[in-house]
């Protein structure tokens, strides 16, 4: 959990750690060729900021990414995939499909207040429930 009043920025470190990523207040900033590999990214305040120098896969294609309150995220990345979106605290899932803020230039409904930068997410999916092929072979 990052919970400081200032900016701390993480530079040419990829974690591959399972934990959660927590944004509570501050700036948290993913510089260059670093990235977080978790799959649960909580942003409740200040700002996630994902660099244009971040790794390719700054967040994990895996992420379930839930901003609310005050929280931000920054993308300076082309764009960044993730698996699921909610911007109410994980409530409600956005559809799959491509979010951005004001400077992304989307339309209204793919526009969002709690993103900015030129960059943008795309999400995956509209569900966190386990998805899967089950065979049976006789």
């Amino acid at each position: 959990a990052y919970d400081g009043p200032a900016t701390y920025s993480i530079v040419n470190r990829y974690s591959d750690t399972t934990g959660p990523l927590t944004i509570r207040q501050g700036r948290l900033v993913f510089d260059w060729n670093a990235g977080w590999g978790g799959t649960n990214v909580v942003v409740t305040g200040g700002t996630l900021a994902l660099a244009a120098g971040a790794h390719e896969s700054v967040l994990s294609r895996k992420a379930d990414v839930d901003v609310s309150g005050e929280g931000k995220i920054e993308i300076g990345r082309e764009q960044v995939r993730v698996r699921t979106l909610s911007v109410d605290g994980g409530v409600t899932l956005k559809d799959a499909g491509v979010y951005g803020g004001a400077e992304a230039g989307l339309d209204a409904a793919h526009t969002l207040e709690c993103l900015s930068g030129a960059g943008t997410l795309k999400v995956s999916r509209n569900s966190r429930e386990p998805q899967g092929v089950i065979l049976i072979v006789r």
